[in-house]
């Protein structure tokens, strides 16, 4: 599937959930290749106003995977969506 045919099936979604493993203290690099195509999106703002989320996963407690889920709200907030998240910390097996 070309990267165009993708992106328009994006922009007939109302949700767009992100996910990327955290490398080297941030998000892999086929995720960055994706932030970077989406400038034409952007610019038409073809995603204003959808949910946005996201997820990601290390092979560590302290691998940075903060600055793998900013990349992706970053991106969120420039296309205009809506972020929303999880209320519950990593690694809490009960919530009181």
């Amino acid at each position: 599937m070309s990267l165009r045919i993708f992106f328009k099936q994006l922009s007939s979604v109302d949700a767009i959930i992100m996910g990327s493993p955290t490398y080297m203290g941030g998000a892999a690099a086929q995720f960055k290749a994706f932030i970077d195509a989406t400038s034409d999106e952007w610019s038409k703002q073809r995603w204003a106003n959808k949910i946005a989320a996201g997820f990601t996963c290390g092979s560590s407690l302290n691998g940075d995977q903060t600055a793998c889920l900013q990349a992706m709200n970053t991106l969120a907030s420039l296309q205009g969506m809506l972020w929303v998240g999880l209320d519950t910390a990593c690694g809490y097996k009960t919530l009181v």
